[in-house]
């Protein structure tokens, strides 16, 4: 069984110890922008992609309840977009 601890946020609770909560913005490497109005393809493994679906947010806070990847190609074709 995981050890658990109290997330700060009441109506969150619990969460694993290892885990961290905080603003989204001091955990990206690069700022959040407006891309390609298309869904690419989405893999297990890659480079990380977090679409806006696989983000929920409440009272301020914003939580990742799934991530997938790019390819490398697909990558560089949306950052030349």
């Amino acid at each position: 069984m995981r050890e658990m601890k109290d997330s700060g946020v009441e109506w969150i609770g619990e969460i694993p110890e290892d885990w961290n909560v905080g603003k989204t913005l001091y955990a990206l490497s690069m700022p959040i922008t407006d891309g390609p109005h298309e869904t690419p393809e989405l893999f297990d493994e890659g480079i990380p992609f977090i679409s806006a679906e696989a983000v929920s947010c409440g009272n301020g806070h914003i939580f990742l309840i799934s991530q997938k990847s790019l390819s490398a190609c697909t990558v560089s074709c949306f950052s030349t977009c």
